[in-house]
């Protein structure tokens, strides 16, 4: 019985279609429901972690897609396929960068994105910002009902 029950185990976790935590469970509101898109994706730059945000999206609420891009490729060190760690955070409270760590602190939300793989993340109502751990070019796209807007810098 321990066999089968060991075997039952592997196979709804190793399968595709199995039991997994999403990339960021824990730290983030990363999720993979549907989501149907609406608007233009709004670009937000490619600012690492240790960037002060310049661009701020306005936000209704609800869900939207997270794309990252424009990763280095062709060195002897360069992923096939990039990834990043993408934080977000309110406008009124400024990330601050810890070299020690190499993290933005103070971020409200976080999730791992895959280059060209839109991730589904749920964000409140609000003015945002973002940042991502390798500088990557970041989009985002409103999942119908909700909106998205880029905030004008003063």
């Amino acid at each position: 019985m321990r066999t089968g029950l060991g075997l039952i185990l592997a196979a709804t976790t190793l399968l595709p279609g199995g039991c997994s935590l999403s990339p960021g469970a824990g730290e983030g509101r990363a999720t993979q429901a549907p989501c149907q898109p609406s608007g233009a994706a709004l670009d937000l730059g490619a600012h690492a972690f240790d960037v002060a945000p310049q661009d701020h999206v306005k936000v209704s609420g609800g869900r939207y897609l997270l794309t990252a891009t424009g990763f280095v490729h062709g060195g002897p060190f360069d992923p096939e396929v990039g990834r990043t760690k993408v934080v977000w955070g309110p406008k009124e409270t400024p990330p601050r960068y810890d070299a020690g760590s190499a993290t933005a602190t103070g971020a409200s939300g976080a999730a791992d994105v895959v280059e060209d793989e839109p991730a589904v993340v749920d964000l409140e109502e609000g003015t945002w910002w973002f940042l991502n751990s390798n500088a990557a070019q970041l989009t985002l796209q409103a999942c119908a009902p909700a909106t998205a807007e880029l905030v004008p810098q003063r």
